[in-house]
């Protein structure tokens, strides 16, 4: 077998025990520090771990670290998820979990209120290789001193005075960076912690091993506190990067963004020098491509593409990444970028690992988004220059804070109280204001804009309660780590959580988009059009889930047409959905000032979402699944999927810079060629 075969099956066979390292060393820190500012003890805590977590160096490992320290993810951040109490079967780790989240459950301890999607990013990586945390840390020095150095008097963060306003002091500012160097400084020493246990296990090896382990050890003397000097070193610091971002906040999306263009300076310099053949730089890969392996993977690497000049920015990274995910034969988040100019083997190469079966890559279309985050105001050089977060979300790697997924609207719901004027039949009882009885509507057009009404509300209030939640979170759930990696937080003295990043976006996801199209369909055709049944009738067979009513339930499910099946008149439907949700939020800002971008993507909320939704004119009976993203209602595929994607192509697409999805599944006879076997 070769390395990365073993590799490969000790990741499947390893089996990760419950390991409390990480809640019980951030738990530590947090008793030791209850005095002191939210920012220094977020900071302290999460260096504490770094600091004193145990380490291990697997057989054949060439490059170091493993996820392990971090799971299960469940026990192991109790400061993100304090009310979130695990258990356990075990005894002993009952007590420790009882004496952990003790702590965190002590009604005089202020605990952290995580209450939005945190992860999903993709960090300055590029940023990190270019300088190490060591030169990161000179950079919060620096700012430091210009903060002191242009100081008279520094206000108290209790002091009070009329017009004074809740913008950071020049304290708060001071204790940010101070964070920002003792984390740096923290992450620069796990390198030097990999190397000494290295040389330790250099000592009682004999070999090719031995060699190995004191390279490795070399490398770790400087990744990831220094600059990388080669590709080896590249590649190590972009791992410890990765792990480290997972271990200040529970690995949920953190991306590693465009590997191929952070590597590719340093695989073309060690290649052209002599030192790197491409075999070599390809055992490196795979090592680093089981390593961000994991059964639940949104962590999206993406090549191809463009460079923020506008050329191709397809190389011989981009290629060997490919090579790698097709003979190392696990899934793993992966996601190519189209554009129209990209070299045709390239695009041949990956059409071949879409053959494979697992899924991957996905496909992106510069020539679509590139142009769409320009109009939303993202600098042509920043647009070129994207990457996808987790599945399907976009952002700017170290440049943006684009919170994905900041919300969910369910669609079907504004229309259930549309019908309802405000009644959930679910829940039972009003939930929503009155505003109009759907039964005066005298056209269709009419009754949409009582439907635009409620999505109007729907909008509004999470615009309030995500506005509410960041607001907390910036006040106890700092995430110092990410910011060392964002552009201008350093620069600024700000948090990322606070606003610190250079651009900004929220990311609103319309949920039950076919399903509302569906409906409204069935309503303008037998309410509105062939007046087979009156508005009050209908209502009153939702709130009976049908009972009775089965033949005209059929007739709504098969009798009318569906989104899906390459219908004008339904699909425009759905098109009229999408845009005027998007609209409703092109009227808002979030809590940082920055545009709430429209994602049609629903994950899997479109289930429990489904749950709090009852009957719907549709002919979809209570609690049933919502239509998922912008994929046909279950059990409606017309003839095909060509006629789906002509459906889901009739709906403007530029308006949803949060993101698209439409699953597709497909028999693997479709895509095999002549002599596949």
């Amino acid at each position: 077998m070769t390395r990365i075969e073993r590799l490969k099956e000790a990741t499947l066979r390893r089996t990760t025990a419950v390991a409390l390292d990480r809640a019980r060393l951030v738990t530590e820190s947090y008793r030791a520090t209850e005095s002191e500012p939210v920012i220094l003890r977020r900071a302290k805590a999460i260096a504490h771990f770094v600091l004193n977590a145990p380490l291990r160096i697997y057989d054949d490992e060439l490059i170091v670290g493993d996820r392990a320290w971090v799971q299960p993810y469940s026990f192991n951040y109790p400061d993100m998820w304090p009310k979130r109490v695990p258990t356990a079967s075990d005894p002993a780790v009952a007590a420790q979990l009882k004496d952990i989240w003790g702590y965190w459950l002590d009604p005089k301890v202020v605990a952290p209120t995580c209450t939005t999607l945190k992860g999903h990013c993709v960090p300055g990586f590029a940023k990190l290789l270019d300088v190490g945390f060591l030169g990161l840390a000179d950079e919060a020095r620096g700012s430091l001193a210009a903060i002191e150095g242009c100081r008279t008097r520094i206000p108290s963060r209790t002091e009070s005075r009329p017009g004074m306003d809740s913008s950071p002091t020049i304290v708060d500012r001071a204790d940010f960076l101070r964070a920002e160097i003792l984390l740096a400084e923290a992450c620069a020493a796990l390198g030097t912690r990999f190397a000494v246990l290295a040389e330790a296990g250099a000592a009682g090896a004999t070999g090719a091993r031995r060699a190995e382990l004191l390279r490795i050890a070399g490398t770790c003397r400087r990744a990831p506190g220094l600059p990388p000097r080669d590709f080896r070193e590249a590649v190590q610091c972009l791992w410890f990067g990765q792990l480290l971002i997972e271990a200040e906040d529970a690995p949920n999306g953190q991306s590693p963004g465009r590997v191929d263009q952070v590597l590719y300076p340093f695989y073309r310099r060690d290649v052209d020098a002599g030192r790197l053949t491409r075999d070599e730089a390809k055992e490196l890969l795979a090592c680093l491509w089981l390593k961000l392996y994991a059964p639940y993977d949104v962590h999206d690497t993406m090549v191809g593409g463009l460079r923020p000049d506008g050329s191709d920015a397809t190389n011989e990274i981009s290629h060997l990444i490919l090579e790698v995910q097709s003979e190392v034969g696990l899934h793993r988040q992966l996601s190519v970028r189209y554009h129209k100019d990209m070299p045709q083997d390239f695009l041949a190469k990956a059409c071949d690992v879409v053959r494979e079966g697992l899924g991957v890559p996905q496909f992106f279309n510069d020539d679509v988004l590139v142009p769409n985050l320009v109009e939303s105001g993202f600098p042509i050089e920043d647009a070129r220059d994207y990457a996808i977060i987790g599945c399907i979300e976009m952002t700017i790697p170290g440049r943006a804070d684009a919170r994905a997924v900041a919300h969910y609207s369910n669609l079907p719901e504004c229309l259930e109280q549309t019908l309802a004027d405000g009644f959930c039949p679910v829940a039972g009882k009003q939930v929503g204001p009155k505003l109009a009885d759907p039964c005066q509507a005298e056209s269709f057009d009419e009754f949409f804009d009582l439907y635009a009404r409620r999505v109007a509300l729907e909008v509004e209030a999470g615009v309030r309660t995500q506005t509410i939640n960041e607001q907390r979170e910036a006040e106890t759930y700092p995430m110092p780590l990410l910011s060392l990696l964002t552009e201008d937080c350093i620069q600024k003295g700000l948090d990322i959580s606070a606003g610190g990043g250079r651009r900004f976006a929220s990311m609103y996801c319309a949920v039950g988009i076919p399903t509302v199209a569906d409906s409204l369909m069935a309503i303008k055709r037998v309410v509105f059009d062939e007046k087979a049944v009156s508005m009050a009738a209908l209502v009153e067979m939702l709130k009976a889930n049908f009972e009775g009513h089965e033949d005209f339930r059929l007739r709504l499910l098969n009798g009318v047409p569906k989104y899906g099946c390459d219908e004008d008149e339904v699909d425009l439907l759905a098109r009229r959905v999408a845009a005027q949700y998007a609209d409703e939020l092109a009227k808002h800002r979030d809590s940082r000032g920055g545009k709430l971008c429209a994602a049609y993507f629903s994950f899997t909320a479109c289930i429990g979402m489904g749950k709090m939704v009852g009957a719907t004119p549709d002919g979809r009976k209570a609690a049933q699944p919502l239509a998922n993203s912008l994929c046909a209602t279950q059990g409606h595929v017309g003839n095909g999927p060509s006629e789906l994607l002509k459906s889901a192509a009739k709906t403007n697409q530029r308006r949803a810079l949060g993101g698209t999805s439409l699953l597709l599944d497909l028999h693997p006879s479709v895509v095999r060629c002549s002599g596949d076997t």
